[in-house]
C-alpha cells in the first residue's frame, strides 16, 4: 500500500454485548434450550443454595403415558445429589412459576465432580465467647508456635461454643 492511499474502513464496530446473545442462543438451542434464560437466570430460579451445587445441562423431550414431556438434565455435585433429589418437586414448581405451567415435567440428575457454582456466603460468625477463649488460652499456654497455637485456640473456641449451644 502506498503512502498516498488511505485505508478505508469497511463495516463498523459493534459492541460485543449485541453479538453475544445471538451466538449464545444458537449454542443454547443445540442443548434443547429454546432460549438461554434458564441457564442465565438459574440462580434466581433455583435459589442460592441449589444453584451453588447444580447447573442445567440440557433439555430433552420424551414421552410419558403417551404425552410429550420435557426433561431437564442437571449437573449436580455428588455430595449434594441426595439433597437435590429431595428438592426436585420444589424445583419443578419454581421452574413452572418462572416459565409457565407446562415447561418441565421431570428432572434427571447427572453427578459430576468439581465446583459448579459459587457457594453461598457463610453467615457471620457468632461473637467470641470470652470464657471459651480463656479456657483455650490456658490449655495452649505452653505452646511456642504462634500460628499453630492461634489455630488451636480458634478451633477449640468453636468446639466449646458448639457444645454449650447444643446443651
Amino acid at each position: 500500500m502506498s503512502t498516498n492511499q488511505t485505508r478505508t474502513r469497511r463495516g463498523y464496530s459493534r459492541k460485543v454485548g449485541t453479538l453475544l446473545p445471538k451466538s449464545a442462543n444458537k449454542i443454547f438451542r443445540r442443548y434443547g434450550f429454546a432460549e438461554g434464560t434458564l441457564v442465565r437466570q438459574w440462580r434466581e430460579i433455583a435459589g442460592p443454595n441449589l444453584s451453588a451445587c447444580t447447573l442445567p445441562l440440557k433439555i430433552t423431550y420424551g414421552k410419558e403415558r403417551g404425552e410429550k414431556i420435557s426433561i431437564l438434565h442437571l449437573l449436580v455435585e455428588p455430595a449434594a445429589a441426595l439433597e437435590v433429589q429431595h428438592q426436585i418437586p420444589v424445583l419443578i414448581e419454581k421452574i413452572k412459576i418462572f416459565y409457565g405451567n407446562q415447561s418441565i415435567a421431570r428432572i434427571a440428575l447427572i453427578q459430576g465432580a468439581g465446583t459448579i457454582g459459587k457457594a453461598p456466603k457463610p453467615e457471620k460468625e457468632p461473637p467470641s465467647d470470652p470464657e471459651a477463649v480463656k479456657t483455650m488460652k490456658t490449655w495452649t499456654k505452653e505452646m511456642k508456635a504462634s500460628g499453630l497455637k492461634d489455630s488451636l485456640i480458634s478451633l477449640g473456641e468453636q468446639i466449646l461454643m458448639r457444645e454449650e449451644s447444643c446443651g
